[in-house]
C-alpha cells in the first residue's frame, strides 16, 4: 500500500503556503505535484486544489521503477512476488478538491488511484483509507472498489476532509476479498 500526505487549510490555524498574486489578492494554491518527503517516507504536497504523485509510486517493492519504496507512513511493506505490470501494483494517487478551491477541512475531495489489476481484475480490489493526522495515522476506510478489468485501471472514492492540518490518504490493491489490514 502507498500513502501521501498534504497540509490542508483549517480555519484560521494554518495560513496558506503560497504567495498572493501581484495585485495582492490571495492566490489559489493550484494543482500540486508531490515530492518525496524523507522525514515521513512518503510523497507530500503543499496546500492546493490537488496533489498528484505522478511516477513516485509506480510499481511496488523492486518490481518497477518505484523510487523510495515502500512509500508508506508506517513502513508497511509491499508484496515481493510477481512481475511489473503483469501482477498487481498501485502506480499513482491523485487527490483533488471537488470545487475550484484549495482543500480544507470540510471540503469534498476525490481520491483516484491508478492501479495495475491482474488478469481480468475480477479478484482485485482497491482499498482507500484516510487519516486526519499524518504524524500518528489512525486509518479510516474510505472505500473498497473492485477493479473493472485487467491492466491499468483508475478507480476513485470521494469523502469529506475531517478536522486536521496534516492529513494523509492511502490506497492498497488486494487480491480477492481479504481482511482489511492497514
Amino acid at each position: 500500500s502507498d500513502s501521501i500526505y498534504s497540509k490542508f487549510m483549517t480555519g484560521d490555524t494554518t495560513p496558506p503556503t503560497h504567495a498572493p498574486t501581484p495585485d495582492g489578492t490571495p492566490d489559489n494554491g493550484g494543482p500540486q505535484t508531490a515530492t518525496y518527503n524523507k522525514e515521513r517516507g512518503v510523497p507530500s504536497c503543499a496546500i492546493g486544489v490537488s496533489c498528484d504523485t505522478k511516477k513516485l509510486l509506480d510499481g511496488r517493492h523492486k518490481l518497477g521503477p518505484e523510487p523510495n519504496q515502500p512509500n508508506t507512513l508506517d513502513n508497511c511493506s509491499d508484496g515481493t512476488g510477481g512481475n511489473y505490470h503483469s501482477d498487481e501494483s498501485l502506480d499513482a494517487i491523485f487527490i483533488s478538491s471537488d470545487s475550484a478551491e484549495d482543500m480544507k477541512e470540510g471540503s469534498s475531495v476525490t481520491v483516484k488511484a491508478d492501479a495495475w489489476c491482474w488478469d481480468n481484475g475480477r479478484y482485485d480490489f482497491i482499498y482507500f483509507f484516510h487519516a486526519s493526522d499524518a504524524t500518528d495515522p489512525d486509518w479510516n476506510l474510505t472505500g473498497r472498489i473492485p477493479c473493472t478489468g485487467g491492466d491499468k485501471q483508475t478507480l476513485s472514492v470521494s469523502y469529506e476532509l475531517p478536522k486536521g492540518t496534516l492529513q494523509a490518504v492511502r490506497a492498497s490493491i488486494r487480491y480477492e476479498n481479504g481482511n482489511v489490514a492497514q
